[in-house]
């Protein structure tokens, strides 16, 4: 990353995502070739890390601006990006630098509420194909945050799983007359790629004793296939190894 520690005018909670970057260049006309072999491997680079949606695009109205953007998954990954850069992307990085006429300007947004509002036009958009054929089920994967509060997955993303839940109560209430019927999975803690970018690090014999991808896969193949008679409202899975009440067993509750 270009950035060093992010100014933020509010707090930004760790889970708070996806994160749009915006970075502007300005670049001399003779430098623009080597500019433009230099960011795309910027670009191969911060793809490994986790950046998507990646792109660059030259100013039709100003000589010699350039605006990178990028998209990151959530706001921690963004700080942990900062962390884990190795000597070769120090390298490209100053070589970009180098030929720049000055310092990049670095803009990042973050989204207020994805986990809530993509679910919710999602299904919005899926509704009126599934009234017209009387049937259809949803599947909105919320989490166990969404039926238990507490401290640590942070307030941002519990309301908004608990929208997720509300979400799917309310479609069956409204929609079941048309034979459309909406699931909340709410699973505990999956081994995804993600559980690598916590504070704390998980160890691999906690990672094989969570749930698997696969296990939320098949569930909600299973969920999929049912008869249409069936609706299942919501779901609670979670692992057998539960964490928290190893963690709650241990300090004596």
């Amino acid at each position: 990353m270009h950035w060093r520690a992010p100014i933020v005018a509010r707090t930004v909670e760790n889970n708070q995502g996806p994160v749009v970057a915006v970075v502007e260049y300005r670049v001399d006309a003779n430098d623009r070739a080597e500019f433009l072999s230099a960011v795309d491997e910027l670009g191969y680079a911060r793809k490994p890390d986790g950046a998507y949606a990646w792109g660059v695009y030259e100013d039709v109205a100003d000589s010699g601006r350039f605006i990178e953007t990028f998209s990151i998954e959530s706001w921690l990954e963004v700080l942990h990006q900062r962390e884990r850069a190795t000597n070769a992307d120090e390298m490209l990085r100053s070589r970009v630098r180098q030929l720049l006429k000055e310092a990049p300007r670095i803009t990042l947004g973050v989204s207020p509420e994805r986990n809530l509002s993509s679910t919710f036009h999602g299904s919005l958009a899926a509704l009126p194909i599934m009234r017209k054929q009387k049937d259809g089920v949803i599947i909105n994967i919320a989490s166990i945050a969404g039926r238990f509060v507490s401290t640590q997955p942070g307030v941002g993303y519990i309301a908004a799983k608990h929208g997720v839940v509300a979400l799917s109560h309310s479609i069956n209430m409204e929609e079941c007359r048309n034979g459309i019927r909406a699931t909340a999975l709410c699973p505990g803690e999956v081994a995804t790629p993600i559980i690598a970018r916590r504070p704390v690090p998980v160890s691999d014999e906690d990672k094989a004793r969570m749930l698997q991808s696969k296990d939320i896969g098949d569930l909600i193949r299973y969920i999929a296939c049912l008869p249409s008679r069936v609706c299942l409202n919501d779901v609670l899975i979670t692992p057998t190894w539960n964490r928290a009440y190893i963690s709650a067993q241990d300090q004596g509750f």
